[in-house]
């Protein structure tokens, strides 16, 4: 039954004729006639339409790097951001050395001014 169906499908399209037809003529067939005018303005629209797509298309990829180069400067932001909190907490231990080594010479010289007082 389906293989009935395909061949007198594959029948019915083969014997359609073509032929032209002229203003006022009716055509053998339901459907759409236009003139070379209309056919003209049918083919701009088509190439507008391809030239949209094709823009879409570039916009889509410039969407697509742009959304890669935003999440690359959040990583370099983020990363940047850890080594300046690593080069604050370096500063402050570096602060509290020179601090302490302060107070310990400080120390030191009263302890030798003290003593050499005596």
């Amino acid at each position: 039954m389906k293989y009935l169906l395909i061949v007198l499908l594959i029948m019915q399209t083969s014997h359609a004729d073509m032929a032209a037809l002229k203003k006022g003529d009716s055509a053998p067939f339901d459907g759409i006639i236009s003139d070379a005018a209309q056919m003209k303005e049918f083919r701009q629209i088509n190439e507008e339409k391809k030239l949209l797509e094709l823009q879409n298309l570039k916009l889509k990829d410039l969407s697509a790097v742009q959304d890669e180069r935003v999440e690359l400067y959040k990583r370099q932001a983020s990363s940047l951001n850890d080594e300046i909190g690593k080069a604050e907490s370096r500063s402050f231990w570096k602060s509290i050395g020179y601090f302490t080594l302060g107070v310990l010479v400080t120390g030191l010289a009263a302890k030798v001014a003290i003593e050499s007082t005596r």
